[in-house]
Formats: C-alpha cells, sequence, structure tokens
C-alpha cells in the first residue's frame, strides 16, 4: 500500500463524510501512524502490552476506539463528538424505576446525591440489579462486546447545593485500548431549571489523562473558558445521552421544586480491565500509582462515600506511572474551539429525536488541527 506524501493526504484519509470519523479509516491510519512509532491497530494487544506486570505504561497518543455501539453511525460520533443521543428506554420503563426509586428514597436526599456513594453495599447492588433488570433489552440491542459493570441513581435536589461542577469522570478502564462509557438517562423532561447535563463536544480528545480524584484537572486553569463552551443538553424522561467519561462536563443547581432523578448504567468493552489511579500529593516527585481492580469495584470500594483521596485498599497495585500532568490552556482551547463557535454552543442539544443537535462547530477544525501536529510530530513529510 503507498503512503500518502503528506500530514494534508492522511487527514483526508482520516476524516470524511461531513467530519464522521471512520472505523475502518481509523484502524488504517493507526497502522499508518505506527510505522512512525504511534500505536499500531485497535486489535487486542497481549495482556503484557495491555498492563505489563508489575507495571502499567501510559501512551499519551490517542489510540483507535475499540467498537461497542451497535450502529456505525452512532459509533463515529461517540468517538467525534464524545457523546450521543438515543431513545433508550419507553414510559413504563421509566415508570417501574421512578416507583422503585421512591421505594428505596421515601425521604428526599439533600444537594447532589449517588447512590455509588452509598455505604450500604446492599443498597448499592439493589439499585444496579434493579437498573439491570429494567434496561438490559436496550442494552443490549444499542450495544455489541461490551459489559455492564455498574447501574446507579444520580439525583439533584432542588436546591443550590445540587450543582455539579465542571469535571471529568475518573479513569475506570485501560484507555490505552478502552473507554469507560456512561449511559445517563434522566426520569424527568430535562430543562433550563433543573439541572440539565453540559457537555463540551470533542473535549475527550484535547489531552489523554490520567483521572482521579487526587490528580490535578487538566481544565483548572480555564474554567470561564470551558464555560463558554458548554452545551446543555434538553433529553425527554427516558432519553439518554451516551458519553465517553473522559468528555468535560457540568450541570447547574436544581431549582425546579423537586428531584431530579438519573439513572447511569457504566459500561466498557468486554474485554477492559478495571483500574484507579492515584496520586500521593506528599511526595517530592509526584508520580500516578495505578492499580487494577475487579469488575466488583463499584459494588464494593467504600471510598466512594468515606475518603475518595484515600489511597485504595482494593486491587493490585501496578506501580507508578511517569505521568507529565497536561493542562489545557486558553490558547489550546481557542485552537480547538475558534472564538465564532462559542457563540453557538450556548444552544441547548435538544433531545426531541436521536442524534439531535449538530457537532460543535469548531470540532471538526480542532480535530483536524490537532491530527495534522501530532502527524508533524510523527514526522510525516511534507510536499
Amino acid at each position: 500500500m503507498r503512503q500518502p506524501a503528506d500530514a494534508a493526504a492522511l487527514t483526508e484519509m482520516f476524516v470524511r463524510d461531513g467530519n464522521h470519523f471512520d472505523t475502518a479509516l481509523g484502524e488504517r491510519m493507526a497502522r499508518l501512524l505506527g510505522q512512525a512509532g504511534a500505536p499500531a491497530s485497535a486489535e487486542p494487544a497481549s495482556a503484557s502490552a495491555s498492563v505489563p506486570a508489575p507495571g502499567y505504561s501510559f501512551n499519551a497518543d490517542f489510540p483507535p476506539m475499540k467498537r461497542v455501539l451497535r450502529e456505525l453511525g452512532l459509533q463515529q460520533a461517540l468517538e467525534r463528538d464524545g457523546y450521543v443521543i438515543v431513545d433508550f428506554i419507553d414510559a413504563g420503563q421509566v415508570a417501574a424505576l421512578e416507583e422503585h426509586y421512591r421505594k428505596t428514597h421515601p425521604d428526599p436526599v439533600e444537594g447532589f446525591y449517588a447512590s455509588t456513594f452509598a455505604g450500604d453495599k446492599a443498597y448499592r447492588e439493589d439499585v444496579d440489579r434493579k437498573i439491570r433488570e429494567v434496561c438490559n433489552d436496550r442494552i443490549q440491542a444499542l450495544t455489541r462486546d461490551i459489559k455492564v459493570i455498574f447501574g446507579s441513581y444520580i439525583v439533584k435536589a432542588s436546591d443550590e447545593g445540587s450543582q455539579m461542577n465542571i469535571h471529568q469522570d475518573m479513569t475506570l478502564v485501560d484507555e490505552n485500548e478502552f473507554c469507560g462509557i456512561n449511559i445517563w438517562c434522566p426520569l424527568v423532561d430535562l430543562d433550563e431549571h433543573n439541572g440539565a447535563l453540559h457537555v463540551l463536544p470533542g473535549s475527550h480528545r484535547l489531552l489523554r489523562t490520567l483521572r482521579g480524584s487526587t490528580i490535578p484537572a487538566i481544565y483548572d486553569g480555564v474554567r470561564d473558558e470551558i464555560n463558554e463552551l458548554l452545551r446543555p443538553v434538553h433529553l425527554r424522561a427516558g432519553q439518554a445521552i451516551i458519553f465517553d467519561q473522559s468528555i468535560i462536563h457540568f450541570s447547574p443547581p436544581n431549582h425546579s421544586g423537586s428531584d431530579r432523578v438519573v439513572i447511569n448504567i457504566f459500561f466498557s468493552h468486554e474485554d477492559a480491565r478495571m483500574l484507579i489511579c492515584h496520586l500521593d500529593r506528599s511526595q517530592a516527585e509526584p508520580k500516578v500509582e495505578v492499580f487494577e481492580v475487579d469488575d466488583s469495584l463499584l459494588h464494593v470500594y467504600e471510598h466512594f462515600g468515606t475518603d475518595i483521596n484515600a489511597r485504595p485498599n482494593i486491587g493490585r497495585s501496578l506501580g507508578m506511572v511517569d505521568y507529565a500532568f497536561p493542562a489545557l490552556t486558553p490558547d489550546s482551547l481557542r485552537q480547538h474551539y475558534p472564538a465564532a463557535a462559542i457563540g453557538s454552543t450556548q444552544a441547548s442539544i435538544a433531545g426531541a429525536a436521536p442524534m439531535a443537535g449538530e457537532p460543535l462547530a469548531g470540532a471538526a477544525s480542532g480535530w483536524r488541527g490537532w491530527l495534522q501536529r501530532l502527524l508533524a510530530s510523527r514526522g510525516a513529510t511534507s510536499r
């Protein structure tokens, strides 16, 4: 196969059809990049290549995503934007989950509440069981080659303390090969008053990260700029946003006068192994320690609700990782999200139909720019 002569030609192989990511071309691109030292393919790696015992290696480049959604268009959008919107469960299923939530929470919650944080393991397992029972058929219809890790309730009481600040979810799988993915489904219609999720499209591919409660976040210096770029996701009850855990997201306080109840289903590729990343900030030369843990992590891990900053007391340490602690800057954000696009991001991503909402205007340019810079760093020749 003849290799294209320059970065522009390689880019055009990678991005086509209105800037939709094409999986087959992505794999071909990865092989080409592999000739210059990047990850070679999305094929399953050996155990030693994925998580070498006793250590763990962090790859700063973006590997191709292993496919987890049955419909190719949804998979492409998930890879491109970091999220997709689907019709998930019907009114009867919404009612069944609402009834279960009310039965297990006879008293109102305060602020922001997630069943994952509950100290009662039997309760956490009951919530997970019920969500799987109600949603299993739809999960199977939407996905392929996956395993469901955990189902939970995420609730915002109607008070100022229910805001969830800008964040990325913690690293829970080996992102050298896999992605951790949430199916986030409200049991009520969402609008500007009841704490709808806001996302920064494409932000899952800005910087490769290791994420944990003690690890500095990449967005700490650009929170104001990100606030200008976030897009609210207004879903109907029973619709879902399926999103990569590494996408930057946020939700404002709920001021509706009633609880905003959401179910969240965390899943990953069936071959993925669960990880936790921890930084001991007391060390003179900070390094991230990586732990391999069982799939039952979210059933048995108690630090979520007590001291989430503590060194994990379960699993097996894979050792310390040299990690550069990358950070976004205003300039890097502008490079990916041109100023002309900022105003357009204020419109909500409506939930009127699956795949509602166009991709962020600046995301494609940012992705192309990132790819061209990556190719240049890999020594792609120019004419």
